[in-house]
């Protein structure tokens, strides 16, 4: 018994291939157009939080402002500790 091959059977094989890749590069743009708007927005959406956050100087919509703030805060303890360490101790009475 034979078995007879379509014609068509390789062109729809690739045209299901096209197609999925069609898909897929659809879905990937939407991905990263929802994902570059969710990250432009304010880190939090509560009032509250973000009142808080601007009486610490913090700006929550500009990520490399608060890391850059962070990082002087970090600094700033930092230098606290070293001059408690190398600070003299006073004598024992």
């Amino acid at each position: 018994m034979k078995i007879k091959k379509t014609a068509g059977f390789k062109g729809q094989r690739g045209q299901s291939f096209i197609g999925i890749l069609i898909v897929l590069i659809i879905a990937v743009l939407l991905y990263f157009t929802v994902a570059k708007k969710y990250l432009a927005s304010p880190v939090s959406r509560d009032k509250d939080a973000q009142k808080a956050l601007a009486g610490e100087g913090i700006n929550p919509s500009n990520l490399s402002d608060t890391v850059k703030k962070a990082q002087e805060a970090a600094d700033k303890a930092n230098n606290v500790n070293r001059q408690l360490e190398t600070a003299p101790t006073p004598p024992a009475e």
